[in-house]
């Protein structure tokens, strides 16, 4: 198995994805991540891009509620 790029450079880097909230707090999806600096995350996502949404964004409170009525209702088309 070959390793990363930045692993094969010997670059201080994280393999996870730094999430960034409403308020520009930071989090990481990797549990062993010791330092939220954005230069050591080659991906960043917006905390409203991930699955189910975030509490701290509205819009992923509409898309969880959306998800919950579709899966309570059973499956739904396009069309309405």
């Amino acid at each position: 198995m070959s390793l990363c790029s930045l692993c094969e450079a010997a670059l201080d880097h994280c393999h996870g994805t730094l999430i960034v909230h409403t308020d520009l707090a930071v989090e990481c999806t990797e549990p062993e991540c010791d330092s939220l600096d954005q230069v050591r995350h080659p991906r960043l996502a917006d905390c409203a891009d991930v699955i189910g949404g975030c509490a701290c964004d509205p819009r992923g409170i509409e898309l969880v509620i959306e998800v919950v009525e579709i899966r309570e209702e059973g499956h739904r088309s396009l069309t309405g």
